[in-house]
């Protein structure tokens, strides 16, 4: 522990129970928060940790009595989490990826736009063109391609059918591979 560091919540204390009220009240918000900025199952949920963790140092500052401020304060512990992750991420060295090395489909063969080797820059590029496609193809091509979700768990996370999912998987990807073959043209 760093020498500006407090220490954790001792269990069975009242620190403890007011840390789990915290948790149970606001992890769900936080989570979604922090999924919406990072677009990444596990980096949303090393923020939500460290979040929590930095809360349970700071419980005094918390008043439960007034859930917008408390939420305010926790929101603001997760927003520099995020920026530190973001300025971590930026340091890292520049390599070559594959699509098809993204966590695998669930429903079968590679498609023609998993095939395609990227650059940084041109994984970088495509990101910003699906960013620019219809909201509910953007959806899908990120949770599938950028999360790694399979039809099934983006139908729990949306509340959108599987086989309405599929459609529109299919048409951002026909959308994608559009795009690549046209700049590659």
């Amino acid at each position: 522990m760093g020498k500006n560091q407090k220490p954790l919540v001792k269990p069975d204390s009242q620190e403890c129970e007011k840390w789990q009220r915290l948790f149970e009240q606001y992890n769900r918000v936080v989570y979604h928060r922090a999924y919406q900025c990072l677009r990444n199952q596990q980096d949303a949920e090393d923020a939500v940790q460290n979040t929590f963790i930095k809360v349970s140092q700071h419980l005094d500052c918390i008043d439960e009595a007034n859930p917008r401020k408390a939420l305010n304060y926790i929101l603001t512990i997760l927003e520099n989490q995020i920026r530190d992750h973001v300025r971590h991420e930026k340091r890292k060295p520049e390599e070559t990826e594959r699509i098809e090395e993204m966590p695998a489909k669930s429903d079968g063969d590679i498609s023609e736009v998993e095939r395609i080797v990227f650059t940084k820059d041109e994984l970088r590029n495509v990101y910003h063109y699906v960013m620019t496609l219809d909201e509910k193809y953007k959806m899908v091509f990120l949770l599938r391609y950028f999360n790694g979700f399979g039809l099934r768990e983006m139908a729990e996370l949306t509340g959108v059918s599987a086989g309405t999912l599929s459609v529109w998987l299919n048409r951002a990807r026909q959308k994608v591979l559009d795009y690549i073959r046209k700049k590659g043209e």
